[in-house]
Protein backbone atom coordinates (compact mmCIF):
# COMPACT_ATOMS: atom_id res chain seq x y z
CA UNK A 1 0.00 0.00 0.00
CA UNK A 2 1.27 3.28 -1.32
CA UNK A 3 1.33 6.44 1.05
CA UNK A 4 -0.29 9.72 0.05
CA UNK A 5 2.01 12.89 0.34
CA UNK A 6 0.77 16.50 0.46
CA UNK A 7 3.35 18.85 -0.32
CA UNK A 8 3.86 22.27 -0.46
CA UNK A 9 6.58 23.04 -3.38
CA UNK A 10 7.65 26.19 -2.41
CA UNK A 11 9.21 28.66 -4.49
CA UNK A 12 10.95 28.02 -7.72
CA UNK A 13 14.09 29.94 -7.49
CA UNK A 14 14.53 28.30 -3.91
CA UNK A 15 12.90 25.05 -4.47
CA UNK A 16 15.33 24.19 -7.31
CA UNK A 17 18.05 24.99 -5.65
CA UNK A 18 20.37 21.79 -3.91
CA UNK A 19 21.56 23.64 -1.60
CA UNK A 20 18.35 24.71 -0.31
CA UNK A 21 17.04 22.84 2.60
CA UNK A 22 13.02 21.78 1.31
CA UNK A 23 15.06 20.45 -1.95
CA UNK A 24 17.34 18.46 0.43
CA UNK A 25 14.24 17.22 2.48
CA UNK A 26 12.13 16.33 -0.77
CA UNK A 27 15.21 14.40 -1.71
CA UNK A 28 15.60 12.31 1.74
CA UNK A 29 11.70 11.67 1.48
CA UNK A 30 12.40 10.14 -2.37
CA UNK A 31 15.67 7.88 -1.07
CA UNK A 32 13.08 6.46 1.67
CA UNK A 33 10.28 5.78 -0.60
CA UNK A 34 12.19 3.65 -2.88
CA UNK A 35 12.20 0.97 0.29
CA UNK A 36 8.45 0.53 -1.20
CA UNK A 37 9.06 1.88 -4.97
CA UNK A 38 5.86 3.00 -6.66
CA UNK A 39 5.06 1.57 -9.93
CA UNK A 40 3.80 4.56 -11.06
CA UNK A 41 3.33 8.91 -9.56
CA UNK A 42 -0.27 10.22 -9.72
CA UNK A 43 0.55 13.98 -9.29
CA UNK A 44 -2.15 16.79 -8.30
CA UNK A 45 -0.08 20.07 -8.87
CA UNK A 46 -1.91 23.38 -8.28
CA UNK A 47 -1.04 24.91 -11.63
CA UNK A 48 -3.16 22.46 -13.44
CA UNK A 49 -6.92 23.42 -13.45
CA UNK A 50 -9.84 22.31 -16.00
CA UNK A 51 -13.07 22.25 -16.38
CA UNK A 52 -13.47 18.45 -16.05
CA UNK A 53 -10.49 16.22 -14.09
CA UNK A 54 -8.13 15.78 -16.65
CA UNK A 55 -5.03 13.47 -16.69
CA UNK A 56 -1.90 13.74 -19.18
CA UNK A 57 -1.07 10.57 -21.32
CA UNK A 58 1.63 11.36 -23.35
CA UNK A 59 3.95 8.34 -23.14
CA UNK A 60 6.86 11.25 -22.83
CA UNK A 61 5.28 14.14 -20.86
CA UNK A 62 6.86 17.53 -21.96
CA UNK A 63 8.48 19.72 -18.99
CA UNK A 64 6.05 22.90 -18.55
CA UNK A 65 8.60 26.11 -18.03
CA UNK A 66 5.66 28.01 -16.43
CA UNK A 67 7.57 29.99 -13.69
CA UNK A 68 9.68 33.58 -13.58
CA UNK A 69 13.08 31.69 -12.86
CA UNK A 70 14.63 32.70 -16.21
CA UNK A 71 18.35 30.23 -15.39
CA UNK A 72 15.50 26.88 -15.20
CA UNK A 73 14.07 27.42 -18.78
CA UNK A 74 16.55 24.89 -20.07
CA UNK A 75 16.19 22.50 -17.39
CA UNK A 76 14.66 19.28 -18.24
CA UNK A 77 13.30 16.40 -16.66
CA UNK A 78 12.69 13.07 -19.31
CA UNK A 79 10.30 11.04 -17.33
CA UNK A 80 8.00 8.74 -18.47
CA UNK A 81 4.32 8.61 -18.55
CA UNK A 82 1.83 6.30 -18.91
CA UNK A 83 -1.15 6.26 -21.23
CA UNK A 84 -2.36 2.86 -20.20
CA UNK A 85 -2.97 3.81 -16.25
CA UNK A 86 -3.98 7.27 -17.27
CA UNK A 87 -7.07 5.98 -19.44
CA UNK A 88 -7.65 3.76 -16.35
CA UNK A 89 -7.64 6.68 -14.02
CA UNK A 90 -9.97 8.73 -16.23
CA UNK A 91 -12.73 5.39 -16.50
CA UNK A 92 -12.16 4.93 -12.57
CA UNK A 93 -13.62 8.90 -11.87
CA UNK A 94 -16.35 8.13 -14.77
CA UNK A 95 -17.38 5.45 -12.80
CA UNK A 96 -18.08 7.31 -9.96
CA UNK A 97 -20.15 10.20 -11.81
CA UNK A 98 -16.99 11.97 -12.26
CA UNK A 99 -16.20 13.88 -15.64
CA UNK A 100 -13.03 12.96 -17.30
CA UNK A 101 -10.60 12.75 -19.78
CA UNK A 102 -7.31 12.10 -20.80
CA UNK A 103 -4.82 14.89 -22.67
CA UNK A 104 -2.41 13.20 -24.44
CA UNK A 105 0.00 17.10 -25.27
CA UNK A 106 0.02 18.15 -21.96
CA UNK A 107 2.90 18.21 -20.03
CA UNK A 108 4.17 18.53 -16.59
CA UNK A 109 3.97 22.10 -14.80
CA UNK A 110 6.36 23.22 -12.34
CA UNK A 111 4.17 22.59 -9.36
CA UNK A 112 4.85 18.81 -10.05
CA UNK A 113 8.87 18.56 -11.25
CA UNK A 114 9.83 20.95 -8.70
CA UNK A 115 8.96 18.51 -6.08
CA UNK A 116 9.46 15.18 -7.89
CA UNK A 117 13.20 15.77 -9.49
CA UNK A 118 14.54 15.70 -6.26
CA UNK A 119 12.25 12.86 -5.09
CA UNK A 120 12.70 10.69 -8.07
CA UNK A 121 15.49 10.70 -10.74
CA UNK A 122 14.61 10.75 -14.02
CA UNK A 123 16.74 7.30 -14.49
CA UNK A 124 14.49 5.59 -12.10
CA UNK A 125 11.85 5.73 -14.96
CA UNK A 126 9.04 5.88 -12.52
CA UNK A 127 6.27 6.97 -14.74
CA UNK A 128 4.53 10.18 -13.78
CA UNK A 129 0.86 10.87 -14.57
CA UNK A 130 -0.48 14.83 -13.62
CA UNK A 131 -3.94 14.75 -12.84
CA UNK A 132 -6.06 18.15 -13.05
CA UNK A 133 -7.94 20.08 -10.37
CA UNK A 134 -11.44 20.97 -11.58
CA UNK A 135 -12.35 24.52 -11.76
CA UNK A 136 -15.21 24.85 -9.61
CA UNK A 137 -12.40 24.66 -6.89
CA UNK A 138 -14.76 23.21 -4.84
CA UNK A 139 -12.76 21.36 -1.51
CA UNK A 140 -15.91 18.66 -1.55
CA UNK A 141 -15.78 17.93 -5.20
CA UNK A 142 -11.79 17.43 -4.71
CA UNK A 143 -12.41 15.41 -1.65
CA UNK A 144 -14.46 12.89 -3.98
CA UNK A 145 -12.48 12.86 -6.65
CA UNK A 146 -9.85 11.21 -3.93
CA UNK A 147 -12.15 8.91 -2.47
CA UNK A 148 -12.50 7.46 -6.43
CA UNK A 149 -9.27 6.75 -6.63
CA UNK A 150 -7.70 5.64 -3.19
CA UNK A 151 -7.45 2.12 -4.28
CA UNK A 152 -4.78 3.03 -6.56
CA UNK A 153 -2.54 2.86 -3.47
CA UNK A 154 -3.02 -0.78 -3.48
CA UNK A 155 -2.25 -1.12 -7.03
CA UNK A 156 1.42 0.85 -6.42
CA UNK A 157 0.47 4.46 -7.20
CA UNK A 158 2.07 7.19 -5.21
CA UNK A 159 -0.39 9.41 -4.94
CA UNK A 160 1.58 12.95 -4.41
CA UNK A 161 -0.33 16.42 -4.16
CA UNK A 162 1.67 19.28 -4.57
CA UNK A 163 0.98 23.23 -3.79
CA UNK A 164 1.14 25.06 -0.58
CA UNK A 165 0.14 24.94 2.58
CA UNK A 166 0.28 29.10 2.52
CA UNK A 167 0.51 31.03 -0.53
CA UNK A 168 0.40 34.31 -0.45
CA UNK A 169 2.65 35.71 -3.40
CA UNK A 170 2.30 39.61 -2.43
CA UNK A 171 4.11 38.58 1.16
CA UNK A 172 7.06 36.46 -1.34
CA UNK A 173 7.99 38.75 -3.53
CA UNK A 174 7.66 41.63 -0.81
CA UNK A 175 10.17 40.03 1.15
CA UNK A 176 12.12 38.08 -1.74
CA UNK A 177 12.98 42.02 -3.13
CA UNK A 178 13.72 43.39 -0.08
CA UNK A 179 16.11 40.48 0.67
CA UNK A 180 14.47 39.41 4.17
CA UNK A 181 15.93 36.59 6.16
CA UNK A 182 14.88 33.32 4.28
CA UNK A 183 12.62 31.69 6.55
CA UNK A 184 10.40 35.06 7.94
CA UNK A 185 6.70 34.71 7.70
CA UNK A 186 3.98 36.99 8.48
CA UNK A 187 1.63 36.00 11.80
CA UNK A 188 -1.41 35.42 9.27
CA UNK A 189 0.38 32.65 7.70
CA UNK A 190 2.14 30.75 10.68
CA UNK A 191 -1.29 31.39 12.30
CA UNK A 192 -2.80 29.48 9.38
CA UNK A 193 0.20 27.18 8.66
CA UNK A 194 -0.81 26.06 12.41
CA UNK A 195 -4.18 25.53 12.30
CA UNK A 196 -3.71 23.06 9.18
CA UNK A 197 -0.60 21.19 11.05
CA UNK A 198 -3.69 20.38 13.84
CA UNK A 199 -6.56 19.72 11.92
CA UNK A 200 -4.36 17.48 9.82
CA UNK A 201 -2.36 15.54 13.06
CA UNK A 202 -4.76 15.74 15.50
CA UNK A 203 -7.96 14.52 13.19
CA UNK A 204 -8.71 11.72 10.92
CA UNK A 205 -12.08 10.73 8.89
CA UNK A 206 -15.09 12.85 7.93
CA UNK A 207 -14.10 15.37 10.91
CA UNK A 208 -10.62 16.41 9.41
CA UNK A 209 -12.67 16.77 5.89
CA UNK A 210 -15.03 18.55 7.22
CA UNK A 211 -12.89 20.79 9.37
CA UNK A 212 -10.68 21.48 6.51
CA UNK A 213 -13.25 22.02 3.66
CA UNK A 214 -14.69 25.22 5.79
CA UNK A 215 -10.75 26.85 5.82
CA UNK A 216 -12.62 29.84 4.05
CA UNK A 217 -14.03 30.71 7.48
CA UNK A 218 -10.50 31.04 9.09
CA UNK A 219 -9.70 34.45 10.19
CA UNK A 220 -6.42 34.33 7.98
CA UNK A 221 -7.76 32.08 5.20
CA UNK A 222 -7.90 34.99 2.73
CA UNK A 223 -4.44 35.82 3.35
CA UNK A 224 -2.83 33.08 4.02
CA UNK A 225 -4.93 31.79 0.26
CA UNK A 226 -6.00 34.96 -1.84
CA UNK A 227 -7.25 32.21 -4.08
CA UNK A 228 -7.38 28.38 -3.32
CA UNK A 229 -5.87 26.95 -5.79
CA UNK A 230 -2.39 25.79 -4.07
CA UNK A 231 -4.56 24.18 -0.86
CA UNK A 232 -7.06 22.27 -3.03
CA UNK A 233 -4.53 19.80 -4.12
CA UNK A 234 -4.35 18.77 -0.73
CA UNK A 235 -8.35 17.18 -0.81
CA UNK A 236 -7.56 14.94 -3.57
CA UNK A 237 -4.67 13.71 -1.50
CA UNK A 238 -6.96 13.64 1.95
CA UNK A 239 -10.16 11.77 0.00
CA UNK A 240 -7.67 8.95 -1.25
CA UNK A 241 -6.72 8.14 2.61
CA UNK A 242 -8.99 9.72 4.13
CA UNK A 243 -8.66 7.39 7.58
CA UNK A 244 -5.18 7.94 7.66
CA UNK A 245 -3.14 9.10 10.07
CA UNK A 246 -1.29 12.23 8.70
CA UNK A 247 2.57 12.52 10.10
CA UNK A 248 4.19 15.88 9.70
CA UNK A 249 7.46 15.40 7.52
CA UNK A 250 8.39 18.58 8.25
CA UNK A 251 7.95 22.56 8.49
CA UNK A 252 8.90 25.97 7.93
CA UNK A 253 8.52 28.88 6.02
CA UNK A 254 10.64 30.65 2.87
CA UNK A 255 9.70 34.87 2.80
CA UNK A 256 5.91 33.47 3.60
CA UNK A 257 5.29 30.52 1.91
CA UNK A 258 4.86 27.40 4.12
CA UNK A 259 7.14 24.61 2.57
CA UNK A 260 5.41 22.00 5.27
CA UNK A 261 4.74 18.34 4.04
CA UNK A 262 2.88 15.64 5.15
CA UNK A 263 2.56 11.75 4.37
CA UNK A 264 -1.02 9.72 5.09
CA UNK A 265 -0.76 5.69 5.37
Amino acid sequence: MQPVLLLSHGASVFSSDPTNSLYQHLKELGSNLLAQRPKAVLMVSAHFVQQRWTLTSSANPAIIHDHPVVDLRNWRYPVLGEPALAAHIAEVLQASGLEAATDGLRGLDHGAWLALAPMFGAELQIPVIQLSLRSDLSPTSHLQAGRSIAHLREEGVLIVTSGGMTHNQQEFRRGYEAREYLESASPKSRRFDAWLHEQLTHFTGSARSDALSAFTDHVDADWAHPSPEHLLPIFVGLGAAENCNAINLWSGFQLGLSTAAYRLD
